[in-house]
């Protein structure tokens, strides 16, 4: 728009040829008013949008009708027709063919002045400096334009590619926070129902628990939409430990579980995430959560002797582990997923300072539960 205002506000410059059209030359006055509307058309044709060629046509006619006025208004009039016709021409036409455009332009004028108009050398070179100018001009302005194009684009692609991280962060939390809490509701429930007949009394504990894990679940999600939930490997091991006891599963924790942050926050979705697999899929009797402190890694492993320790075939990851690949990958650590040693394994190593790669390639197993 800018482009636009500079360009029609030379229209200025026909007052010119206006005060010297006399009573003998008053038909060069519906010829102006033609020109004008000519470059205005060109003008709005071709901004913001610049340089698209979308009004070659009117661009001739427009300087046809300008050369029509040089045989009475003589050289001021001339000159002034080579500064709207450089605008026209650099703001018409892309900007590969400006080199061209510009030196064909001062080479005419100045065939026009000295041998048609025989205007004085001075004259001319005032002219060609002139267009010369007007040119340079020009092109700083249209490259300052479209460096500031280019940079608004830059910035609405990096807010979209803000938006949708944080929408994969949204889900992957809401995963991690619900899938837990949620797969221990369904079978605390479905416990409690075959419960009700056999030992009313057990029946009603397990949907008093199932009434607690879906408040902690609704305070969790609650304080995630706030922005204030940090997830800490000591509370992360309590919790599993006390789901998976109540769900009749024996736990042994070992290690330490006081880690620095933020190696302390994603050890605990790794627990996190391990111990819903473990309600969900394993079947299991007992399982085990072990942190070693290696120095400059901290080794995080969760495993069971559940039906996954038993599988052969591939399997692809899930919402869940997912997540949890694309948090270790953000610190720079590893994770594996398989059986091992008739155990289900899942094993994150995380380093003990992070790094906080944009792309780290993340080893897996190609052995798992399937999801």
């Amino acid at each position: 728009m800018q482009v636009r205002f500079f360009s029609l506000s030379c229209l200025l410059f026909l007052a010119y040829p206006v005060g010297a059209i006399t009573r003998t030359s008053i038909w060069l006055l519906p010829v102006l008013l033609a020109f004008a509307a000519g470059y205005c058309r060109v003008i709005i044709r071709n901004t913001p949008q610049m340089h698209g060629n979308r009004a070659p046509l009117t661009v001739l006619l427009t300087l046809a009708l300008g050369a029509l006025m040089v045989p009475t208004l003589h050289y001021d009039w001339f000159s002034g027709l080579g500064v709207f016709a450089a605008i026209m021409l650099l703001i018409n036409f892309p900007l590969r063919w400006w080199p061209v455009v510009l030196t064909a332009l001062i080479g005419s004028c100045t065939l026009v002045a000295q041998f048609i108009l025989h205007a004085e050398r001075s004259s001319i070179v005032v002219l060609l400096v002139l267009l010369v100018i007007v040119g340079a001009t020009q092109v700083a302005v249209y490259k300052q334009i479209e460096t500031s194009m280019q940079l608004q684009e830059a910035r609405t692609e990096l807010t979209h590619l803000a938006v949708a991280e944080e929408r994969l962060r949204i889900a992957r939390d809401l995963h991690d926070i619900l899938g837990q809490r949620l797969s221990a509701v369904t079978l605390k429930a479905e416990i409690a129902a075959q419960m009700v007949v056999r030992d009313p009394h057990r029946a009603v504990n397990e949907i008093l628990e199932v009434s607690a894990t879906a408040r902690d679940a609704l305070a969790e999600v609650r304080a995630a939409v706030s922005g204030y939930r940090t997830v800490w490997l000591r509370a992360e091991a309590e919790s599993s430990e006390a789901l998976l006891t109540a769900c009749g599963v024996t736990v042994t924790v070992a290690g330490p579980l006081s880690l620095p942050r933020p190696t302390n926050e994603t050890a605990g979705w790794v627990v996190r995430e391990a111990t819903t697999n473990v309600i969900r899929h394993a079947s299991a009797q007992r399982c085990w959560i072990t942190v070693v402190d290696e120095g400059d890694t901290f080794v995080v492993q969760v495993a069971d002797d559940g039906a996954g320790g038993a599988l052969d075939q591939p399997f692809s990851y899930g919402t869940g582990l997912t997540g949890l690949a694309e948090r270790i990958d953000i610190v720079g650590g590893e994770l594996e997923v398989g059986p091992r040693d008739g155990r289900f394994v899942v094993t994150a190593r995380i380093p003990a300072n992070p790094q906080f790669a944009d792309s780290t390639a993340t080893r897996r197993s190609a052995f798992g539960r399937p999801r």
